[in-house]
């Protein structure tokens, strides 16, 4: 019995010992970037009410500066326009968005 109970208490210390945490330097070294970088070109004369943007892969978008409807395709877009305090401009929503109840009848 006391040779169980011994190997018992030892697989558990060595089992939580496994469990160490990582040191902070390490975790730095090894994080992945995960943002994608945006640069903002500067609006032209030809298109002032429009801002240009391009993403990390080297696509431009041309963005109104007036938006006037927005269609969420997820429901934390849709939470994000609401909290942003634009959600009259919201015409049409995912089907899994309920959140705030305003969007039920979109």
């Amino acid at each position: 019995m006391k040779k169980h109970f011994a190997l018992l208490i030892s697989s558990v210390v060595f089992l939580l010992s496994a469990c160490g945490t990582t040191p902070a330097a390490q975790i730095v070294e090894t994080q992945i970037p995960v943002a994608t970088v945006v640069t903002v070109a500067e609006p032209t004369v030809a298109a002032i009410d429009v801002l240009v943007v391009t993403d990390g892969a080297g696509r431009s978008i041309e963005i109104p500066e007036q938006i006037e409807r927005v269609i969420s395709l997820a429901p934390s877009a849709t939470e994000i326009v609401y909290a942003l305090g634009a959600g009259n401009r919201m015409v049409a929503v995912d089907m899994y968005s309920d959140y705030p109840p305003e969007v039920a009848d979109l």
